[in-house]
Parts: C-alpha cells; structure tokens; sequence
C-alpha cells in the first residue's frame, strides 16, 4: 500500500481556520463516550468561537478503536461519499481509530472528498 503524505494537509488546528471558519456542514464524531463529555467539548468550542456552519450531525460510536467496521463509522463514510460533510470535529485523533493504517485511510478519504478535519486536542 501506498501512503499519501498529502492527505496531512486536511488535519487542521483551531489557529489554522480562527479567521475563515466557514465550516458549513460538520459532524461531530464521539468514540466510546458514555456520559457525553467528547460532544460536550465539541459543542463548546463551536459555541465560543466565531465560526458559520448550517448543519451539524452527531455520530456516537460505542465501538473500539481498533476496528471500522461499525454501523456509525460506515454512516459517516457514506456520507462523507455522499458529500453530507465539510468538517469533521473530534476531541483527538485517536477518537476515530487507534490504528495507523486506518487512520492513513481516513485521511486520504477525507482529502479525496474535501472534508476538512479538525481535532480539538
């Protein structure tokens, strides 16, 4: 397999897009989040900070890291597919997966279809 560095230029910081932050239609991604606290984190940065967006999507993921087979992380590629998303926002990299390869595959899906991501820590 080959690996795309490229697809590193879609991970962003909060400083990265403070002055353009037209994130339009996000989804809040959450990974084993039983009391909510990912989402809460989530919501607060969107709420104390200056940004435009005309949806957001919540996908609660009860899974572990090491595995993409669930139901919720195959809703969020399709509609990524479908082009449903712009911005995905999560607390930390490792929230989507543990594992590198897959991790090396989101990316470039997300490059591939535009969708900017932006983890909070």
């Amino acid at each position: 397999m080959r690996i795309n560095l490229d697809v590193y230029e879609s991970i962003y910081t909060y400083d990265d897009l403070k002055d353009t932050l037209d994130l339009k239609r996000i989804a809040i991604y959450t990974r084993n989040d039983e009391r909510d606290l990912q989402e809460m984190v989530c919501k607060d940065f969107l709420e104390d900070n200056p940004c435009t967006f005309s949806t957001i999507n919540i996908y609660k993921d009860k899974r572990t890291g090491t595995s993409m087979q669930s139901k919720t992380m195959k809703h969020l590629l399709e509609d990524i597919s479908n082009k449903k998303i712009d911005t995905i926002i999560c607390l930390s990299l490792d929230r989507l997966t543990r594992n590198v390869f897959d991790l090396t595959y989101l990316l470039t899906l997300f490059s591939q279809n535009n969708v900017r991501l932006l983890s909070l820590h």
